[in-house]
C-alpha cells in the first residue's frame, strides 16, 4: 500500500500566453500521465484520472476522466514509404 500524499495548493504560471496558468487546489490527485492543459483549474479534493488530458476546469471534489472510446479500423492500412529509385 502507498501512503496517500498531501501537497499545498500549486499555482504554476505557464508559458502558454498572458494570464496562462494551472493550479492546483488542497489534496486533489492527478493520476499519472495526466496531462493538465493551461490555463486550467483543478479544483480542492478533485481527483484526475490517469492518462487524461485536462484543458477545462476540474470542479471540487469530482472525477474527471477524458478517454476515448477504444476503436478498430478494420480496412486501414499502414502507409509505406516507397523504394528508392536505383540509379
Amino acid at each position: 500500500m502507498v501512503p496517500s500524499l498531501a501537497y499545498p495548493p500549486y499555482h504554476h504560471p505557464a508559458g502558454g500566453g498572458a494570464g496562462a496558468s494551472v493550479v492546483v487546489g488542497d489534496d486533489a490527485f492527478i493520476g499519472s500521465n495526466a496531462s493538465l492543459v493551461a490555463p486550467v483549474e483543478i479544483g480542492a479534493g478533485a481527483t484526475v484520472g490517469a492518462g487524461s488530458v485536462v484543458s477545462r476546469e476540474v470542479p471540487v471534489g469530482k472525477l474527471t476522466l477524458t478517454r476515448a472510446k477504444q476503436i478498430t479500423l478494420d480496412h486501414w492500412r499502414r502507409p509505406y514509404k516507397k523504394e528508392p529509385r536505383s540509379g
